[in-house]
């Protein structure tokens, strides 16, 4: 009997790469440097402890890479430096590279950079309403109904946003423009502006504010995002990013990081457990380990075909 198995294109190609690192540990032999399988080996992860999505992504990829064996450290800095620090090599892995969304970085770093994998896509930011308000399903529906969404009574419809000069606020202004719509942002904070946008579901009032995924609004709250017939808001793909040539000379690394990916809703309970439930972070990376176990074992099998 003949016994066929098939295999996914990202398999196929971790396979190839773990070819490599078998080649590298040949031409090394035993007097060489190089890292056996499992050995530690230290790898630096850029980080932003203030945002939530590279907290969180981190610490799986911490537990991920220490599952193959990998000691991993944080470099903090915000994110033009993380760009710069992954471009000079200072930093290995940014794991919370998101496109289009951190264009401008990539333009200015790009030429010396190199994306490895996708860890989740369908990351967006626009504007939400909840599920109890009708009839509203557009941008271009909201001409209409200012009234509906004018709270103060000065006869603008209020756009909920979290800050003066923020991207949201700023594409929220141009949206307002573009569609010729008689509202206004309303700028607070982000702990204001989900703090009041769960004041309103619980008297069900209507509201219209920003919103975005990956969050754990979309795991507990009775909302939806309108449609942008214009495209103004355009969603996001995560990536691993690393310094140009870093995958040639870290086969397994480029391995591991071509099998890594979250699904948008499993990385979405993450950001209710940190933020909601005030849960460690590595605790919470480390539970998701440990539930998917099939999933991570599978990334060791097609790595190390063990």
């Amino acid at each position: 009997m003949t016994v066929r198995i098939f295999l996914t294109r990202r398999q196929v190609a971790a396979a190839v790469l773990v070819g490599l690192v078998l080649l590298v540990s040949a031409a090394c032999g035993a007097g060489g440097g190089a890292q056996a399988p499992g050995q530690s080996k230290r790898v630096v992860l850029g980080h932003i402890p203030q945002w939530t999505s590279t907290t969180l992504v981190n610490a799986v990829g911490k537990a991920v890479l220490e599952e193959f064996g990998y000691e991993v450290a944080f470099e903090e800095a915000e994110i033009g430096i993380i760009y710069q620090g992954t471009a000079m090599g200072d930093i290995d892995l940014f794991l919370d590279s998101w496109m289009p969304a951190q264009q401008e970085h990539w333009d200015a770093w790009g030429d010396r950079l190199e994306q490895l994998g996708v860890v989740y896509d369908g990351a967006a930011i626009g504007w939400i309403v909840p599920d109890y308000v009708t009839g509203i399903d557009s941008m271009e529906d909201l001409a209409d109904h200012a009234a509906l969404f004018d709270s103060d009574g000065n006869g603008l419809g209020e756009v909920l946003s979290y800050g003066a000069g923020s991207g949201g606020s700023v594409v929220s202004q141009q949206v307002i423009e573009a569609y010729g719509l008689p509202y206004e942002v309303v700028d607070s904070s982000t702990t204001a502006l989900l703090a009041e946008m769960q004041a309103r579901l619980d008297r069900r009032e209507p509201f219209l504010g920003l919103g975005w995924r990956p969050h754990w609004m979309f795991n507990v709250w009775p909302i939806r995002f309108l449609e942008d017939p214009k495209g103004l808001w355009e969603a996001s793909t995560v990536y691993v990013v690393a310094r140009k040539g870093f995958s040639e000379e870290n086969p397994e690394l480029a391995a591991i990081f071509d099998l890594f990916e979250i699904p948008l809703e499993e990385f979405e309970a993450m950001t209710y457990a940190y933020n909601v439930e005030a849960r460690d972070p590595d605790e919470i990376a480390r539970e998701w380990v440990d539930q998917h176990r099939d999933r991570i074992d599978g990334w060791i099998q097609a790595v190390r075909g063990q």
